[in-house]
């Protein structure tokens, strides 16, 4: 399972929203809060055994599901446009 898809599963668990597009501002559409926000966080820190620092926090990190994969991956230590099978943009896939 992709990375993508592990994010989506993650919001429609620990959310419970769907997303329906991986470039969707989650905040302009109301798919997430500033509760919401902070509890994304948390949950992506457990999930992904990554830790988001203050720094890291910057909104536009957290737009959209493509901008936190992203996020993620640098955290990791690994680049956003490697061959790791991502789906960058587009619709999500169900």
């Amino acid at each position: 399972m992709s990375l993508t898809n592990d994010l989506h599963t993650l919001f429609r668990e620990q959310l419970q929203v769907d997303v329906p597009d991986n470039d969707m501002n989650l905040m302009e559409n109301g798919i997430i809060d500033s509760l919401a926000l902070v509890n994304l966080i948390m949950a992506v820190e457990e999930k992904f055994s990554v830790s988001i620092s203050l720094e890291d926090t910057d909104l536009q990190r957290f737009e959209s599901v493509n901008q936190l994969n992203d996020l993620i991956l640098e955290l990791r230590g690994e680049s956003a446009g490697s061959s790791n099978g991502e789906v960058k943009s587009g619709k999500a896939a169900s």
